[in-house]
């Protein structure tokens, strides 16, 4: 018994895989499902991809729809938006612009005749894989009214910010016919765009004024800025504006006790056009309305356009005096008041004078004087010191004493009777203001 079942297992087959066999075919397994396995990610991502496409193609369509049934075309402007769906996010962006009678795109239309359409372009993002990707759409849009008229013009007014470039919202524009005749008032659209459409052929003056509660002002900042515009029939007259909201700089001349000239002008310096700001009265400190500007001004004490001396930054160095310089800039933010300082020279009386002085810049030999191009003049009120200090920008000056209030000139005052405060010299009658000091 025990034979037969030893020769039953000794016949028994003891064929099989080898280890080798098994991790080449588990290889081959892989290779297999590794490539299935990325046809089949392959094919889902194209389908999302698709269907996304579609989606941000739907959006954009709706986009135009909605451009396209606005009953105001003129209200149609730039907006952003964004849509979540299916876990996705879309930003959707209409960008508008006017084509005039040139055929040309801006903003307002302005640059080549009366307007036509208004063009419409509708961009869709969105993000897949870590790539932003879009689709655009664009459609050109007809007035549903009239808007011209052979026999009359247009005004297209451009209001936009010195500082961002963009265009500025809800300030009121006016446009009034110099030769008599309704008064066209109007406030800009989003864009910062005004239209007075079928104007009567005429000259007008356009201005602009505040919105209610806030204070705008142009570079020059003035609050109320104004353009001539022609309007000719069947032609449009473009008239842009900066106009920014304003910021307040309170200046002060910081010299103890001194008074300051009641004519004195204030030049602000900065990356824009000189600002020039002249005084009506002596007082110190003194507020400058300016348009808001963070990179900031920075602030001479006289005229720095015709009188460069008034610059501290024009006197050059010498052997023994380092070169003059400014202070740093003070931003303006809008609707806030800044404290700034302006340096300057002064001149104490050191005899009663007690009379109205004037300055009046002249030549000098001082070595790197910058000059003044045009003479100043500066009017000191009668104070009830008899000895004054006169706060004076940089530069060379001559006194002149009167007891009139209505002169404009005096005697002349002695050097022996002055008493520089601070750099500079009293050379004779002439008493020189140096923003430079001695080198070390």
């Amino acid at each position: 018994m025990i034979k037969a079942i030893r020769r039953r297992l000794e016949l028994r087959h003891e064929g099989g895989f080898t280890l080798v066999e098994v991790v080449v075919a588990m290889s081959i397994f892989m290779i297999i499902s590794a490539g299935i396995l990325h046809t089949m990610l392959t094919l889902l991502s194209i389908t999302r991809d698709s269907r996304v496409r579609q989606v941000a193609g739907n959006l954009a369509a709706q986009e135009i729809d909605l451009a396209r049934s606005a009953s105001d075309i003129f209200a149609l402007n730039n907006a952003t938006r964004v849509v979540e769906l299916n876990n996705d996010t879309f930003t959707v962006h209409r960008t508008t612009s006017w084509v005039n009678a040139a055929e040309e795109l801006s903003a307002c239309g302005a640059g080549g005749g009366t307007l036509r359409y208004k063009q419409i372009k509708v961009e869709v993002e969105w993000q897949t894989a870590g790539e932003v990707r879009s689709i655009e759409s664009d459609t050109l849009l007809n007035p549903s009214a009239r808007i011209n008229d052979p026999d009359l013009g247009t005004i297209l007014v451009i209001v936009t910010s010195a500082v961002s470039g963009e265009g500025v919202p809800d300030i009121p524009v006016k446009a009034v016919p110099i030769g008599g005749g309704a008064t066209l008032n109007t406030t800009t659209d989003e864009a910062g765009c005004a239209y007075f459409l079928k104007a009567t052929p005429a000259t007008y003056n356009v201005s602009l004024s505040s919105p209610a509660g806030r204070n705008f002002v142009d570079p020059s900042s003035s609050s109320t800025p104004l353009q001539t515009a022609g309007v000719v029939r069947g032609e449009a007259a473009t008239v842009p504006f900066n106009f920014d909201e304003s910021g307040d700089l309170r200046v002060r001349y910081d010299v103890l006790g001194a008074i300051v000239a009641r004519n004195l002008t204030t030049t602000l310096l900065s990356t824009r056009d000189p600002f020039r700001s002249p005084a009506t009265s002596a007082s110190n400190p003194r507020t400058i309305t300016v348009a808001a500007f963070a990179d900031g001004y920075t602030p001479v004490a006289g005229d720095a356009v015709d009188c460069v001396a008034s610059d501290p930054a024009q006197w050059p160095a010498t052997s023994t005096l380092s070169n003059g310089s400014r202070v740093e800039p003070v931003a303006a933010l809008g609707g806030a008041v800044s404290d700034v300082t302006v340096p300057a020279g002064a001149v104490q009386m050191t005899q009663d004078v007690n009379r109205y002085i004037f300055a009046r810049s002249t030549v000098s030999s001082t070595e790197g004087h910058p000059g003044c191009e045009v003479q100043q003049v500066l009017r000191f009120d009668r104070g009830s010191n008899a000895r004054p200090t006169l706060i004076l920008p940089y530069g060379s000056w001559v006194l002149e004493s009167t007891t009139s209030s209505t002169a404009t000139s005096g005697s002349t005052i002695p050097g022996a009777r002055m008493a520089l405060v601070g750099n500079g010299a009293v050379q004779g009658n002439v008493v020189t203001v140096d923003p430079r000091v001695p080198v070390s």
